[in-house]
């Protein structure tokens, strides 16, 4: 079972200190995609349609795209999309 836990640190421009899950998981992903595609073509507008396209299945493909483009690990990926979703 995964705990929740409090992380820090700066992700873009945002510092951010929040209690997350410890992971999203890819029925809450599907479920929030298009809230978490609009965050993140905010924060990174450079972002095109092709590197937010999400299909079903497809999960771990689109978390690896997003750490090549955005040049984050896994860890951070997932933390940074708990905290936005």
């Amino acid at each position: 079972m995964k705990r929740d836990r409090e992380i820090y640190g700066i992700f873009g421009t945002t510092f951010f200190t929040a209690t997350i899950k410890a992971h999203m998981d890819n029925q809450e992903l599907q479920a929030n995609w298009d809230k978490l595609k609009d965050k993140i073509k905010t924060e990174y507008p450079g972002m095109n349609i092709d590197d937010l396209e999400y299909q079903i299945g497809k999960e771990e493909e689109l978390l690896l795209q997003l750490q090549k483009k955005l040049g984050k690990n896994r860890s951070e990926i997932d933390n940074w999309l708990a905290l936005l979703g």
